[in-house]
């Protein structure tokens, strides 16, 4: 768990949820929304792992944390060295680009 030094955080927040709520079920909204996002949070994680720095793995807990919340994703990333922190500044980046790519074609997003 990260408890010490510094931390990069990223904070995703869906833009409209309360309207979608008001349209849906709340069975619906959990599991066509909700699931949604987290299924695509995921994939877009994995994909940064894999493709851009492997340090952001969700299996190696004493540098990063993934919590989904509600129509939120927090990420707290430790920073090792504040001095080349460009890197995850650069991999929190792609991964808000990727975020946003992966939400525009995911399952609740092409059924619309």
């Amino acid at each position: 768990m990260i408890n010490d030094g510094f931390c990069l955080i990223i904070f995703c927040d869906l833009i409209g949820s309360s309207e979608v709520a008001n349209e849906l079920t709340p069975e619906r909204y959990a599991n066509d929304y909700i699931k949604s996002l987290y299924f695509t949070g995921e994939s877009a994680l994995d994909f940064i792992k894999k493709e851009i720095n492997s340090e952001w793995d969700l299996n190696n807990t004493d540098k990063i944390k993934y919590d989904p919340s509600g129509d939120e994703i927090l990420i707290l990333k430790r920073i090792e060295n504040i001095k080349d922190c460009i890197e995850d500044i650069v991999t929190a980046l792609s991964f808000a680009y990727t975020l946003k790519l992966y939400w525009l074609l995911s399952p609740y997003t092409v059924k619309k």
